[in-house]
C-alpha cells in the first residue's frame, strides 16, 4: 500500500512512521510537515524517493503545494493528522482527489459532519477514523449483525478531573497529560473535556447512533463499549498507545502483527458517570445529540481553536476557555451552515468576534 502522511512530525505522524519502519507492505510515498524541519529531515533520511511539502519551510520541499503532493505521490491512502481547522480543507481536497482517508484530524468530521460525509459518498471515498475510541468502536462493529442500543467511549479525565475548583493553570502545566503522549492542543482539550465532546460528535457522524455517553475511566485501558438491544455488552481494551489504532486503520482492521504489549487481565477497571454540571462540554454534546444542530460542534470547534492560540500566548486565562466558547455559542446560534464554504465564513466571523470582546 502507498501511504501519504499529512502532518508527519506530530504525534500521530511519528507513531505511524515508526509502524511503517516495522512493516514490509506499506510504502511511504510522501509527507507534509508544519515547521519542524529537523524531524522532517530525519524522516527523509529513512525513506527514498518520497515527495515532501511544507507551507512554512521549503528547505526540503520537492513539490509546490498540497495538491501537487497528492498528485505526484499517487497514494492509495492518505493519513490526515493535521491539527485544527486547517485540516478540514485538506480532507476536502483528499475527497476531491477520490483517495481514501485515514482521518486523525477530528475537526474535519466535527465541523463538516454530514456535508463532508456526503461529499465522500459522492466521490466513493472511504473515511476511516484514527481516534483510539473510534477505531475501538469500528473494530467492534465490523461484521457485527446485532442491533446497537448505545455507544460508550471513555475519558481519562485529563489533568484536573478530580480538582474541586478550576484555577488559572499555566499553558506549560496543562500540556503535561498524565497518561497519553499527545500534542499540545489535544492535551489542553483533554483537560477541559472538549476533546471528549469532539469524540462524541465524531462517534455520532461515523456510526449514526443517538445514544452516546462518555465515561470516566482513569486507567485508560477500556477504549469503547457497545451495548446491544439484547442486553449484552462488548468492549475493546488495550494500553493507552495509538500504535494499535493506527495499525488497525492501515490494515483495514485485519492486522495480526503484534506491535503492542499484552494486556494484563487482572487490571482494575473503574467506569464512572461524568458530572455534566462541572464539565460543560458534556452538556453541549448532549444538546447536539438531542437536536442534531450542526452549529454546536462547528462553533465550539472554531472558537476553541482560536482560544487555544490565545491561551498559548498568555492572552486569555485557563478559566476563560469554556465561558468564551459558551459566549460564542450564545452569539452565533442563529447562523446557517449548509455547505463547507459557510463554515469558512463562520470561522472568520467568530475569529473577529473573539478578538473584539477581549
Amino acid at each position: 500500500m502507498r501511504l501519504l502522511i499529512l502532518g508527519s512530525t506530530g504525534t500521530i505522524g511519528e507513531q505511524t512512521i515508526n509502524i511503517i519502519k516495522k512493516m514490509n507492505n506499506i510504502k511511504l510515498v510522501g509527507f507534509s510537515f508544519y515547521k519542524n524541519i529537523e524531524k522532517a529531515k530525519k524522516i527523509k533520511s529513512h525513506f527514498n524517493d518520497v515527495f515532501i511539502f511544507s507551507p512554512f519551510n521549503d528547505e526540503i520541499n520537492n513539490v509546490n503545494s498540497f495538491e501537487d503532493l497528492i498528485d505526484k505521490s499517487k497514494p492509495d491512502l492518505i493519513l490526515n493528522s493535521i491539527i485544527g481547522f486547517p485540516g478540514l480543507k485538506l480532507t476536502m481536497l483528499c475527497i476531491k482527489k477520490k483517495i481514501n482517508i485515514a482521518l486523525a484530524n477530528k475537526e474535519s468530521i466535527v465541523m463538516g459532519g454530514d456535508i463532508l460525509l456526503s461529499e465522500a459518498k459522492k466521490n466513493n471515498v472511504k473515511i476511516i477514523p484514527v481516534d483510539s475510541e473510534h477505531t475501538a468502536l469500528y473494530s467492534l462493529i465490523y461484521n457485527q449483525e446485532k442491533k446497537i442500543k448505545k455507544l460508550y467511549i471513555t475519558a481519562s479525565g485529563g489533568k484536573y478531573y478530580n480538582c474541586e475548583k478550576f484555577e488559572d493553570y499555566s499553558f506549560d502545566d496543562v500540556i503535561k497529560h498524565p497518561i497519553w503522549n499527545m500534542g499540545e492542543k489535544i492535551s489542553i482539550d483533554s483537560s477541559t473535556m472538549i476533546n471528549k465532546f469532539f469524540e462524541i460528535i465524531e462517534a455520532y457522524y461515523y456510526f449514526k447512533v443517538d445514544k452516546i455517553e462518555a465515561l470516566y475511566h482513569p486507567e485508560v485501558l477500556i477504549h469503547a463499549i457497545i451495548q446491544f438491544n439484547d442486553g449484552s455488552l462488548i468492549s475493546n481494551l488495550y494500553h493507552p498507545d495509538m500504535t494499535w489504532s493506527i495499525q488497525q486503520v492501515l490494515f483495514d482492521f485485519k492486522s495480526n502483527d503484534k506491535l503492542i504489549k499484552d494486556m494484563n487481565i487482572y487490571n482494575t477497571y473503574r467506569l464512572e458517570k461524568i458530572d455534566e454540571s462541572k464539565w460543560i462540554p458534556m452538556q453541549w454534546a448532549n444538546e447536539f445529540l438531542k437536536t442534531k444542530n450542526n452549529l454546536i460542534p462547528i462553533i465550539v470547534n472554531i472558537a476553541n481553536d482560536k482560544i487555544f492560540e490565545l491561551f498559548k500566548n498568555n492572552k486569555v486565562k485557563y478559566t476563560q476557555i469554556i465561558p468564551l466558547i459558551q459566549q460564542c455559542l450564545n452569539n452565533f446560534n442563529n447562523e446557517k451552515v449548509n455547505k463547507i464554504e459557510d463554515i469558512y465564513e463562520l470561522n472568520d466571523k467568530i475569529s473577529k468576534y473573539i478578538i473584539g470582546i477581549l
